[in-house]
């Protein structure tokens, strides 16, 4: 993502499509593409299985939020560039500079993070055994759910 925006916020204006904006079209859509399934894979990975769907919920409210927060930034700066040059280009570039100030954001928290990951290694409880939660079978499930339905009409009658 973060050379794609650099590429787009640096284009000359009559520049053909196809020397520049083409190519950071392409880069644009694969730095955002891979961002969901990097995430999802790391914490997949690093989690047990029973935690796993919902730390897969939160890379995708994550990467909602983020993408409408810096929508928000950047539209909020292209707004007072506007208003105090009158400059529709200024504008622009203003919007796409703060997408480049927050990929460059990003690079060196992920920096940070993989350096903080070498040096103070995370290991999960019980890494080396098998996940230790419920793990009932489909019939198990069924009588579980029967089990339960009955308890809860006896709840019912005797109110």
């Amino acid at each position: 993502f973060f050379i794609g925006i650099t590429m787009l916020s640096t284009t000359p204006v009559h520049q053909t499509y196809f020397n520049m904006i083409f190519a950071q079209m392409v880069i644009l859509s694969f730095g955002m593409d891979m961002s969901f399934p990097a995430a999802s894979l790391v914490l997949s990975d690093t989690l047990p299985k029973r935690h796993q769907g919902m730390a897969s919920s939160l890379v995708s409210t994550m990467i909602n939020y983020s993408q409408s927060i810096s929508l928000g930034f950047a539209g909020t700066a292209e707004t007072k560039i506007f208003a105090k040059t009158h400059d529709l280009l200024k504008s622009y570039r203003a919007a796409m500079y703060v997408g480049v100030g927050l990929a460059s954001i990003s690079i060196l928290l992920a920096i940070v993070l993989v350096i903080c990951s070498y040096i103070w290694p995370h290991t999960i409880e019980g890494e080396q055994e098998e996940d230790h939660g419920e793990s009932l079978e489909l019939p198990e499930i069924q009588s579980y759910s029967l089990e339960k339905r009955r308890t809860n009409k006896k709840d019912i009658e005797d109110v």
